[in-house]
Protein backbone atom coordinates (compact mmCIF):
# COMPACT_ATOMS: atom_id res chain seq x y z
CA UNK A 1 0.00 0.00 0.00
CA UNK A 2 2.88 2.36 0.70
CA UNK A 3 4.20 1.78 -2.84
CA UNK A 4 0.77 2.53 -4.33
CA UNK A 5 0.46 5.64 -2.17
CA UNK A 6 3.87 6.88 -3.24
CA UNK A 7 3.02 6.30 -6.91
CA UNK A 8 -0.12 8.42 -6.46
CA UNK A 9 1.77 11.13 -4.57
CA UNK A 10 -0.01 10.42 -1.28
CA UNK A 11 1.57 10.40 2.14
CA UNK A 12 1.41 7.05 3.94
CA UNK A 13 2.41 6.16 7.48
CA UNK A 14 3.25 2.85 9.07
CA UNK A 15 0.55 1.20 11.14
CA UNK A 16 1.64 0.14 14.59
CA UNK A 17 -0.80 -2.32 16.12
CA UNK A 18 1.34 -2.89 19.19
CA UNK A 19 1.00 0.70 20.42
CA UNK A 20 -1.62 1.14 23.13
CA UNK A 21 -2.69 4.17 25.06
CA UNK A 22 -1.37 3.93 28.60
CA UNK A 23 -3.98 6.11 30.25
CA UNK A 24 -7.51 5.03 29.32
CA UNK A 25 -8.92 8.12 31.03
CA UNK A 26 -7.71 10.14 28.03
CA UNK A 27 -10.01 8.28 25.62
CA UNK A 28 -13.10 10.10 24.44
CA UNK A 29 -16.21 8.49 25.95
CA UNK A 30 -18.91 10.29 23.95
CA UNK A 31 -20.85 10.94 27.16
CA UNK A 32 -21.10 14.12 29.20
CA UNK A 33 -22.87 14.30 32.55
CA UNK A 34 -24.35 17.75 33.00
CA UNK A 35 -23.61 19.53 36.28
CA UNK A 36 -26.42 20.06 38.77
CA UNK A 37 -26.57 23.81 38.02
CA UNK A 38 -26.64 23.34 34.24
CA UNK A 39 -30.15 24.74 33.67
CA UNK A 40 -29.45 27.77 35.87
CA UNK A 41 -26.62 28.84 33.53
CA UNK A 42 -27.99 27.53 30.21
CA UNK A 43 -31.78 27.69 30.44
CA UNK A 44 -32.38 31.45 30.33
CA UNK A 45 -32.56 31.90 26.53
CA UNK A 46 -33.62 28.33 25.77
CA UNK A 47 -35.87 27.68 22.80
CA UNK A 48 -37.71 24.39 22.35
CA UNK A 49 -39.80 22.86 19.59
CA UNK A 50 -41.17 19.48 18.54
CA UNK A 51 -40.34 17.92 15.18
CA UNK A 52 -41.23 14.37 14.17
CA UNK A 53 -41.99 13.29 17.77
CA UNK A 54 -38.61 14.60 19.04
CA UNK A 55 -38.29 17.59 21.33
CA UNK A 56 -35.39 19.87 20.42
CA UNK A 57 -33.78 22.41 22.75
CA UNK A 58 -31.57 25.23 21.59
CA UNK A 59 -29.51 26.27 24.57
CA UNK A 60 -26.84 28.87 25.10
CA UNK A 61 -24.10 29.01 27.71
CA UNK A 62 -20.47 28.33 28.57
CA UNK A 63 -20.68 24.51 28.51
CA UNK A 64 -21.98 24.45 24.92
CA UNK A 65 -18.49 25.09 23.61
CA UNK A 66 -17.30 21.82 25.18
CA UNK A 67 -20.05 19.71 23.57
CA UNK A 68 -19.58 17.72 20.36
CA UNK A 69 -22.10 16.70 17.70
CA UNK A 70 -23.61 13.27 18.45
CA UNK A 71 -22.42 13.44 22.05
CA UNK A 72 -24.78 11.95 24.63
CA UNK A 73 -25.54 14.38 27.47
CA UNK A 74 -27.54 13.55 30.55
CA UNK A 75 -28.56 14.80 33.95
CA UNK A 76 -29.76 12.59 36.79
CA UNK A 77 -30.22 14.83 39.79
CA UNK A 78 -32.02 12.12 41.71
CA UNK A 79 -35.29 13.77 40.77
CA UNK A 80 -38.28 12.27 39.02
CA UNK A 81 -37.36 13.80 35.63
CA UNK A 82 -33.93 12.75 34.37
CA UNK A 83 -32.73 14.43 31.17
CA UNK A 84 -31.19 12.41 28.32
CA UNK A 85 -30.25 14.06 25.02
CA UNK A 86 -27.97 13.96 21.99
CA UNK A 87 -26.18 17.06 20.71
CA UNK A 88 -27.43 17.53 17.15
CA UNK A 89 -25.96 20.94 16.28
CA UNK A 90 -23.02 23.03 17.45
CA UNK A 91 -21.83 26.41 16.20
CA UNK A 92 -19.05 28.88 16.96
CA UNK A 93 -21.31 30.82 19.29
CA UNK A 94 -21.72 29.40 22.81
CA UNK A 95 -24.89 27.71 21.53
CA UNK A 96 -25.94 24.16 20.74
CA UNK A 97 -29.03 22.16 19.92
CA UNK A 98 -29.91 18.92 21.70
CA UNK A 99 -32.74 16.46 21.27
Amino acid sequence: MRIKARALGLEAQDYFNDKVLEDTDLLYTGVLQLPADFWEHHGKDMKSWIKESHTFYQIRGPLCGAMFINQFVFSEDGGANPFYAVVCEQDDQPRCCVR
